[in-house]
């Protein structure tokens, strides 16, 4: 009776072991295990691993080849709105609201508490335009 520790199927079928890379990781892996022990060892533990400069240096040229080494990574968030002139943020502007006319109304509502809040805190008539804008509007 076969279980799942017996290999089944034609020869040509059947997977012998691991890949090249795969067993450069293992051994990556295995080699970084080994040198942390060594780097932690206090007591009579040190003798115990123990590794000669040699033994250190092949150790770290075999981890860079099974390992990718850590980078640096520069992450960069790009809005494509920013590439916008005026007329391309107005076409922008103009199809969202067609698309959805109910925007119209909370924006006017939005420019008038921002002009209210702008006329309290500052009276010298720079937010005029805004309200202009507001008033043709409705």
């Amino acid at each position: 009776m076969a279980n799942q520790f017996q290999r089944r199927g034609p020869p040509d079928r059947i997977k012998t072991g691991h890949d090249e890379s795969t067993k450069d990781k293992i051994r990556a892996e295995m080699l970084s295990k080994r040198l942390e022990k060594y780097a932690k060892a206090r007591g009579k533990q040190i003798d115990k691993h123990r590794m000669e400069p040699a033994q250190v240096q092949a150790a770290k040229v075999l981890i860079e080849r099974g390992k990718p080494a850590l980078q640096s990574i520069t992450q960069e968030i790009h809005n494509p709105m920013d590439d916008l002139d005026e007329d391309q943020s107005f076409e922008c502007a103009k199809a969202l609201i067609l698309s959805n006319p109910s925007l119209l109304k909370r924006l006017r509502e939005w420019i008038q508490v921002q002009a209210s809040g702008a006329n309290e805190t500052n009276s010298s008539g720079a937010d005029a335009p805004i309200t202009q804008i507001t008033q043709n509007n409705t």
